[in-house]
C-alpha cells in the first residue's frame, strides 16, 4: 500500500513556476531603516514603561496596550533587518532601549540614579558606536 502525501494549503501561496515570480516589495534605504529602528525602539520603550505602570496600578488593559506596543516594535525590528546587519540593529536596539528605559525609570518612576549607572550606560553606548563603525 502506498501512502498519499497530504497536501498543505498555504495562507499565501508560493509561485508555481518562474513565469509568475513573487511580487517585488519596496526596499528601505539605509537612512529609512535607521529611522524605523529608532521609531521601533521608542515604541518598545513606551511599552516597557507602560508595563511597569500597569503593574504598579494593577491595570490589565494598560498591560494589553504594552504587549501590543512590544509586538509592534518587534515588527519594526523585523523590517529593519532587511537592510541593517542583525548584530548592529540588535545592539543599537538593546543599548538605546536600555538608556531610554533607565532614564524613564529615574525620571518617571523615581528609581535611584548613581554615577556608576551613568558610567555603565556610557560604556554600552560606546560599544554600540564601535560596532556600527566596524560595519562601515
Amino acid at each position: 500500500m502506498s501512502q498519499k502525501t497530504p497536501k498543505v494549503r498555504l495562507a499565501f501561496p508560493l509561485p508555481v513556476d518562474s513565469t509568475h515570480p513573487p511580487t517585488k516589495t519596496r526596499t528601505l534605504s539605509k537612512q529609512q531603516a535607521y529611522l524605523l529602528l529608532l521609531g521601533s525602539i521608542a515604541v518598545e520603550c513606551t511599552g516597557a514603561s507602560l508595563s511597569k505602570r500597569s503593574r504598579d496600578i494593577g491595570s490589565l488593559a494598560l498591560f494589553a496596550v504594552a504587549c501590543f506596543l512590544n509586538m509592534t516594535s518587534m515588527f519594526g525590528l523585523n523590517v529593519v533587518l532587511s537592510r541593517i546587519a542583525v548584530g548592529t540593529a540588535y545592539a543599537a536596539w538593546g543599548a538605546i532601549g536600555t538608556i531610554l528605559v533607565t532614564s524613564a525609570g529615574v525620571l518617571i518612576f523615581q528609581e535611584p540614579w548613581s554615577l556608576l549607572k551613568g558610567l555603565y550606560l556610557t560604556m554600552i553606548a560606546t560599544g554600540v558606536i564601535g560596532l556600527n563603525l566596524s560595519h562601515s
